[in-house]
């Protein structure tokens, strides 16, 4: 028993390191998820712009018109895989702590 004891507390100090680092990560994940949000809301905006690319090339400094809409479609996934792996990542009884602060979905 005695032998076994800083063993033990070995473990225990290695499972709080674990669960106060993951805490952390979501926490701080949490922080950056309205930004998930503006890349979507950017995304909405790539769309007439591609548009307007489209029609006039000389005012994207030799862009192509479908880099836009790549580009709007790659904030789209990013934004949704984004919020995803949070959602993954969430610890068994924690709840975001910035929901408070974002409107009602």
């Amino acid at each position: 028993m005695l032998l076994a004891l800083p063993f033990v507390v070995l473990e225990y100090i290695g499972r709080a390191a674990f669960y106060c680092g993951w805490y952390l990560a979501f926490y701080v994940l949490c922080m950056f998820r309205p930004f998930s949000g503006l890349m979507v809301l950017a995304a909405i905006v790539m769309v007439p712009v591609s548009i307007v690319v489209s029609a006039h090339p000389e005012a994207a400094h030799g862009l192509l018109f479908w880099t836009f809409g790549l580009m709007a479609i790659g904030l789209v996934a990013f934004a949704l895989a984004y919020t995803l792996f949070v959602d993954w990542l969430t610890p068994s009884g924690a709840a975001d702590p910035f929901e408070r602060y974002r409107g009602r979905r």
